[in-house]
């Protein structure tokens, strides 16, 4: 006789299979990420071409676009050096799923704010189904982006203990040191840690802080960039509203075919100015609603964290073109619309637990409209995202003649991913020589 044991469910069995099947959707929105392999715009024709050029300490400690991204020098570095060039992709891709996979690990396995498993679901499908992300999708260009939004659920969550509690402060300090959108959150880790009056929060303020730090040191450029007539608050303000409010309830599709034409007549009339009104009103209601009989905090810090973020992030996007009108620059809204929707569901589990009556239904109607469009449009991604050169058959091009310039992806122009050089100047792996 065989004894049945039962299998028990543990929140660790759960965490694990969650995140399992979230792999595998990552994995199948963009198959031919993983069948051809490929390099995500500056991941290959800027970090992959200098690795090549430069001596590695000299890659490691250089600045790309005002600051250090350490994370993206990483991975580059490690693809480089670790496997052969016709694979090295495969290295960056690998880390990109790692590091997606994290803020889900940390929503997952939040405590007391997201206190029940439905809501935690449901703030995974919510991030995950995001419309118009698919710019930070299995790639190292933006594990810093991945790691800004790991730096706001620890700020949420309760400080943990052991190997967590130093786990949590690693993921700050290197969030710090590979992304320049740490100084919009740092004032409020300080913030925090005042309120909290909690050695761990000041902790966490002083790993923020000390990245900070080394960044202004020795590797932010206070560069200025010509806005030309771009870069007015209005504009930034406008870009808010549409990316964060009017997007995610009207899908990617609609917005790309009508936004224009509609961004253009509020702009020829002179009715941008009412989206600093809009914005005001949404900010109190969203404020008001987390002071009601009790203060939500949670819903607090990521509204806090939304209104301090969001404006840095589209001041970005909006350089060299106006994005406003189009849903690309992903990794700009990626963060942003992630913190409005954890707020939102800290805010609802908050009136589900101090309110007898039921409108905050509505909330959840919201939230399930937002994952429902976000799902039409998930595997129906933009062609130059989806779509592009097989890696392996453009190295085997390059190494027949070594003139040809790889094309990486998006596949609208070729790119020096590998510097030009005479055949005899490489090793049979294809590597350069004589490295200067």
């Amino acid at each position: 006789m065989f004894s049945r044991r039962k299998l028990q469910f543990t929140p660790v069995v759960a965490t694990t299979v969650i995140l399992i099947l979230i792999a595998f959707f990552i994995l199948v929105r963009m198959p031919e990420i993983i069948l051809k392999g490929r390099f995500w715009a500056e991941e290959g024709h800027n970090f992959f071409h200098y690795v090549w050029l430069q001596p590695s300490l000299k890659f490691l400690l250089n600045n790309f676009g005002g600051y250090w991204n350490l994370a993206e020098i990483l991975s580059i570095f490690s693809a480089f050096y670790l496997v052969p060039l016709q694979y090295a992709p495969y290295v960056t891709i690998t880390l990109g799923l790692i590091f997606q996979l994290l803020p889900f690990y940390l929503i997952l396995t939040a405590k007391n704010w997201l206190s029940n498993w439905y809501i935690r679901i449901l703030a995974v499908l919510m991030v995950l189904f995001a419309p118009a992300t698919e710019e930070v999708w299995l790639q190292s260009l933006h594990i810093a982006v991945q790691l800004l939004l790991c730096c706001e659920i620890i700020l949420i969550s309760p400080c943990r203990s052991g190997k967590e509690e130093i786990f949590q402060r690693v993921i700050i300090i290197f969030a710090s040191l590979s992304n320049a959108g740490c100084i919009a959150f740092f004032p409020l880790f300080c913030l925090r840690a005042w309120i909290d009056k909690d050695r761990k929060r000041t902790l966490q303020a002083f790993c923020m802080g000390f990245g900070i730090i080394i960044q202004f040191m020795f590797f932010f450029d206070f560069f200025v960039r010509n806005y030309q007539n771009v870069m007015t608050g209005e504009y930034v303000t406008s870009t808010i509203i549409l990316k964060n409010f009017l997007l995610p309830v009207i899908g990617a599709d609609f917005y790309n075919d009508h936004i224009k034409s509609w961004f253009k007549i509020c702009n020829d009339n002179g009715y941008l100015w009412l989206s600093y009104i809009f914005l005001v009103i949404c900010g109190g209601v969203i404020f008001w609603l987390s002071l009601i009989k009790k203060i939500c905090w949670p819903a607090i810090w990521s509204f806090l964290a939304f209104f301090s973020l969001a404006p840095i992030a589209y001041r970005g996007q909006l350089y060299g073109m106006p994005f406003i009108y189009t849903t690309g620059g992903g990794h700009y809204t990626f963060v942003p619309q992630a913190l409005l929707y954890l707020g939102i569901l800290a805010l609802l589990q908050h009136f589900s637990q101090n309110f007898k009556n039921k409108f905050y239904y509505i909330g959840y109607v919201f939230c399930f409209l937002i994952i429902f469009i976000g799902v039409k449009d998930y595997f129906n991604p933009p062609s130059y995202v989806a779509h592009g050169p097989s890696w392996a058959k453009e190295v085997k091009k390059w190494r027949k003649d070594s003139r040809y310039h790889l094309h990486s992806w998006p596949a609208t122009e070729s790119y020096d991913v590998v510097p030009y050089a005479e055949s005899d100047e490489f090793y049979p792996d294809g590597r350069l020589k004589n490295l200067k």
